[in-house]
């Protein structure tokens, strides 16, 4: 059987932003229902489910604003080269199940 590689969580929010910005009803109901539509597109490429406890927020980014989202995980508990590839959006690490993850710690397994 030929398994077709499934995409990182970055490749993957590359093809929701796409969608979006191609498919005005599709950007309403993500923005009004964000978990939803997501999980909703994650079933298509997979069998992972969103963890009940977590929030999905969309935000619409002002063309005179710049967003930069921090993670959550301690700078104290990465290495220096671990630090370097998320800054500079280096390789993703690999989780048990063959997806990936976008940073070192990450309790959500993409």
């Amino acid at each position: 059987m030929n398994e077709q590689k499934k995409p990182t969580w970055k490749e993957f929010e590359a093809q929701i932003i796409a969608k979006a910005l191609k498919d005005e009803t599709f950007r309403r109901e993500l923005i009004q229902n964000p978990k939803k539509v997501l999980q909703q597109e994650i079933d298509k490429e997979s069998g992972v489910k969103l963890p009940a406890d977590l929030e999905v927020k969309i935000v619409e980014q002002p063309a005179t604003t710049l967003i930069i989202v921090l993670p959550s995980v301690p700078v104290g508990t990465l290495s220096d080269s671990e630090l370097d590839q998320i800054a500079g959006g280096g390789g993703a690490a690999s989780c048990d199940n063959g997806l990936a993850k976008s940073l070192p710690g990450c309790s959500f397994c993409w």
